[in-house]
């Protein structure tokens, strides 16, 4: 692993995040629609009514993650996602880079949204790199596959080529 000076920023792809606050707008209508209505109209047996009105909720829940992930990329005027020699830096993530010398367990694979880049951070890492509360909360439920944080390039121009050309002169990727 060789120290250079190379940056590589990948940028929003708008377009797309547009559509995922749209589809994350309309799932949510469609979840509050059919919970409604099975609340309001709806005469079905008590476990099919609460089959359905859990699917509801479900449906919220997938369209709130969808707008909230797109609306965050969109509003923010800054490059999503930075790799160079100050380290990692997702700004759904953390405020600050997560220097390289904190990250381990280094893997990249192809997701269903795009590339996902996993890690595992060192101890005391996360506050020193300003690791948002979210991305907190979404490690303890992401340790289930194995990795604490992922970063998804969803909506934005990054190929698994391009993060792993960006990542190999700073750190080692586990399973390349």
């Amino acid at each position: 692993m060789a120290s250079g000076a190379t940056i590589t920023t990948f940028r929003n792809r708008s377009w797309l995040l547009t559509f995922f606050v749209v589809l994350g707008a309309l799932l949510m209508l469609q979840g509050v629609a059919t919970v409604v209505y099975f609340l309001v109209f709806g005469q079905a047996d008590f476990w099919f009514a609460v089959a359905i009105n859990g699917l509801g909720i479900a449906i919220i829940g997938i369209g709130f993650w969808f707008a909230a992930y797109g609306w965050r990329r969109l509003r923010d005027p800054q490059p999503p996602i930075t790799i160079g020699p100050d380290g990692l830096h997702d700004r759904a993530i953390s405020a600050r880079p997560i220097p390289w010398r904190d990250i381990a367990n280094l893997q990249v694979w192809n997701g269903q949204g795009g590339p996902v880049l996993a890690f595992d951070l060192a101890e005391g890492a996360g506050e020193r790199a300003g690791v948002r509360r979210g991305a907190h909360v979404s490690a303890a439920i992401s340790r289930l596959s194995g990795h604490n944080y992922h970063i998804r390039s969803m909506g934005t121009d990054a190929t698994m080529a391009r993060l792993v050309e960006a990542i190999r002169p700073y750190a080692e990727i586990r399973g390349e």
